[in-house]
């Protein structure tokens, strides 16, 4: 399940992924308050557990000035989710949300679309990015497509995102069968890093999956990689 909701907005920052996450947040507060603080709080504390969707952000004409995009037309903020409760009460308190403002930015809400997916039938799978893929090692380091411990990295928060959401994880080793993943360095700012700016360094393009067909339909809505829910790792059937 996937949707696309436009906002009318004049400029944006350009680390404006935290802007997104607190957009959803704020959301599913209002449609399912017991749904948000199991999702977001454990114990009375933030919780850092995987959620169950992806997102991407698409900007029409735009000009760069210092850390901001001035922003001519509508932006569309897609999401992701194979989560029917999650993506009911996104919906839901998508609909309840004229106007949004974060920090200095305000969004007006337009048009909610609900996008048909591509189906999965047959392997491998060709993809392309909706959002970068942020592919990182246990010391936080990201890595490139190119690089041999690029397939035990994405095999490895693969099988975490599908335990997480069905109780199991991989029914089969991933496999990279071609990739055409070009470097992209997403810039951030991140609450807990307030003295400046996080980079990372992810990838974007075309590549080709192989493996178990239900893993690969689930990963196609979960998406792939880490930080999804940051606008990372959104995909799409080619």
């Amino acid at each position: 399940m996937r949707l696309r909701c436009q906002f009318e907005v004049e400029r944006l920052p350009v680390a404006y992924r935290m802007m997104f996450v607190s957009l959803i947040k704020e959301s599913i507060k209002r449609s399912a308050p017991t749904l948000y603080e199991s999702l977001y709080f454990f114990n009375g504390k933030p919780s850092k557990n995987s959620k169950h969707f992806s997102t991407a952000l698409f900007l029409p004409k735009y000009k760069l000035i210092d850390d901001e995009f001035h922003i001519e037309g509508k932006i569309s903020f897609l999401i992701s989710t194979p989560d029917y409760e999650f993506f009911l009460h996104l919906y839901n308190g998508l609909q309840q949300i004229q106007e949004f403002t974060y920090q200095t930015y305000t969004l007006h809400r337009g048009k909610i679309t609900l996008l048909e997916e591509k189906q999965i039938d047959q392997i491998p799978v060709y993809f392309k990015t909706l959002s970068p893929i942020y592919i990182r090692d246990a010391h936080n380091r990201s890595i490139a497509p190119y690089d041999p411990a690029f397939e035990r990295e994405l095999n490895y928060i693969a099988n975490l995102l599908l335990k997480n959401f069905r109780g199991h994880g991989l029914k089969q080793p991933l496999q990279v069968l071609e990739n055409q993943l070009k470097k992209t360095v997403v810039k951030e700012k991140i609450r807990e890093f307030d003295h400046g700016y996080l980079y990372f360094t992810a990838y974007k393009g075309n590549f080709c999956l192989n493996g178990d067909i239900d893993d690969l339909r689930l990963l196609s809505q979960l998406g792939i990689g880490f930080r999804r829910n940051q606008s990372f790792g959104m995909v799409e059937v080619i």
